[in-house]
């Protein structure tokens, strides 16, 4: 799953945070967040690799046009299959 639009704050641990409070603990096995190395922020995206696609259907109904994460200014989060 690629989650778009998440706080620039956030890196593996944090996204995996959010995961865990809106109920996805346990459900996925990889969480990769892109940085960018000079601002030390994300580039406010996510990919999530989830143990069976049933919780990946419920990530992407769930996330999708919610902020992901905490703090001011948030946008909507976009939330879809990732593609290969």
């Amino acid at each position: 799953v690629t989650l778009q639009r998440i706080a620039y704050d956030l890196d593996e641990g944090g996204v995996g945070r959010v995961l865990d409070e809106l109920g996805f603990a346990g459900t996925y096995d990889a969480v990769h967040v892109p940085r960018n190395r000079r601002q030390y922020m994300n580039l406010a995206y996510a990919f999530v690799n989830f143990v069976h696609p049933s919780y990946a259907v419920r990530c992407i109904s769930i996330c999708n046009g919610r902020p992901f994460g905490n703090g001011e200014g948030l946008r909507d989060c976009r939330a879809d299959y990732a593609k290969q």
